[in-house]
């Protein structure tokens, strides 16, 4: 009798650990709105993919993302980032334009540790004419989160 209530309470302490009690224990993870995460650099390039008839130009924002916490590892799809084209400026001012591109969003999909970074990749589009420049907003986890305003100019 005396083996059986130990098995029992083994069990039960097992599947305690194995459930919400495990959660009562470990660190829970912050909303989206309290990430301890900020923007860091933003770099432009512009790529070239060939593609038939004519190759595809894309200007690639390489955006630093940084947890500035010193212990909260960030579970996977807990980041957000958000890239809004906002001012775009072409190199003649007489023709007609039609090249409004959509905002783009992507996700960082694998656990983020303390105290590191990494980087987001968002692509755009470029139309045939020639830019000048072209601003954007960037934003984590919208709508509460940091935001940055960065500018390309395609004339360096």
């Amino acid at each position: 009798m005396n083996k059986s209530i130990k098995l029992i309470f083994l069990g039960l302490l097992l599947l305690w650990s194995f459930t919400g009690g495990r959660e009562g224990l470990s660190q829970t993870s912050p909303g989206e709105k309290d990430l301890p995460v900020q923007i860091g650099s933003i770099e432009f390039k512009i790529r070239e993919i060939e593609a038939t008839p004519s190759p595809i130009r894309m200007l690639e924002l390489q955006i630093e993302i940084i947890n500035r916490s010193s212990q909260t590892t960030l579970p996977p799809n807990a980041v957000k980032i958000v890239a809004v084209p906002k001012t775009v400026q072409f190199l003649s001012a007489g023709l007609v334009r039609d090249f409004a591109p959509l905002p783009e969003e992507v996700t960082l999909l694998l656990p983020f540790p303390p105290r590191s970074s990494q980087i987001a990749m968002i692509g755009f589009a470029l139309p045939k004419e020639k830019l000048e420049s072209i601003s954007f907003e960037i934003e984590i986890n919208p709508p509460e989160g940091e935001k940055k305003t960065a500018t390309f100019n395609f004339s360096r």
